[in-house]
């Protein structure tokens, strides 16, 4: 694409052209995009599941640090009893 436009403006300039109206069709090109584009939106899914996998596994840990303190204060409070007898 870069080749016809240097050599659309080349023969423009050497010709006096000041203005020219043009139309190119690159399909391979094109198509290129398109598998790009689809490629992009894919990884873009993939980025969003990723996501919120990761805030549920950041939540999970949190609910199991908040078991995990709540384990340890009963095991507090059960030795507590149980060296009192209260």
């Amino acid at each position: 694409m870069e080749l016809a436009g240097s050599l659309i403006s080349d023969l423009a300039g050497f010709l006096h052209v000041a203005e020219l109206e043009t139309q190119a069709d690159f399909p391979q090109e094109i198509e290129r995009i398109k598998t790009l584009l689809t490629e992009a939106e894919q990884y873009n899914t993939l980025r969003s599941q990723l996501n919120a996998n990761i805030a549920e596994v950041a939540n999970n840990v949190k609910i199991s640090i908040v078991k995990a303190e709540d384990a340890r204060i009963l095991r507090d409070m059960y030795v507590f009893v149980l060296v009192t007898g209260a």
